[in-house]
């Protein structure tokens, strides 16, 4: 796939994300704690958490437009600067850890709304449902690396692989079933989100790849160098 045309379709995907329906609005701490929501503060999806983390500022951190993630004004934040967050702080590594394909964006927004860490055990855990023999712990490695390569290779184990990424995902957003290493969240948590989150987790993305706006010719294989 062109870079021209896979820069399309992630405008496509930051476009949706950050859609009211998806992850668009401000939610004020007060509001987030008045409905149990542990995201706390956020815009377009967007924590006041992760701005902490992401932009820590001195020595070893970086900034976000000369400030840091606390003096960032999530309230007022706009929709282009949200999609500058996503690309670098999600896409980015999701492009990179699966390719140009359906699954960059899967990942990404599961990243998104629950963290990078459910969102790769969640792979890992989908991955050994197909008889991979890899460690589930959150950590993107090279051992995770190579099992999605192996599927996704095979145009035939697509479809499971997909299928059993939302499994989990709706696992996850119960708060009781499957208890995973990397975080869990309460079942009072999941009463209160689980319709929303159940609809998001069986989107797949694969409208995206499919909606050719640009006119090339789709091909979203991965290549043997496709981390580089």
């Amino acid at each position: 796939m062109s870079d021209l045309n896979w820069e399309d379709k992630e405008n496509q995907f930051l476009n949706l994300v950050t859609s009211k329906g998806h992850e668009g609005g401000y939610v004020s701490a007060e509001k987030a704690e008045e409905l149990n929501d542990p995201g706390g503060e956020t815009n377009y999806g967007i924590s006041r958490k992760f701005l902490k983390l992401a932009y820590k500022g001195g020595e070893d951190g970086k900034l976000f437009k000369g400030k840091t993630g606390s003096e960032i004004d999530l309230k007022t934040l706009s929709k282009e600067d949200a999609h500058t967050i996503y690309k670098d702080e999600f896409l980015k590594a999701t492009r990179s850890n699966y390719g140009k394909n359906e699954f960059a964006f899967k990942m990404a927004d599961i990243a998104i709304n629950a963290g990078a860490g459910i969102g790769t055990e969640i792979m890992q855990r989908s991955l050994r449902d197909m008889g991979e023999e890899i460690s589930a712990d959150g950590f993107m490695g090279d051992e995770t690396t190579k099992a999605f390569k192996q599927i996704y290779n095979n145009p035939q184990l697509r479809n499971v692989l997909m299928n059993n990424i939302i499994k989990h995902q709706e696992s996850y957003y119960t708060g009781e079933g499957e208890t995973f290493k990397t975080k869990n969240i309460s079942k009072d948590v999941g009463k209160n989100f689980q319709g929303g989150w159940n609809k998001r987790a069986k989107k797949t993305f694969k409208d995206i790849m499919n909606n050719d706006v640009v006119g090339h010719v789709l091909n979203s294989d991965i290549s043997d160098n496709f981390l580089a």
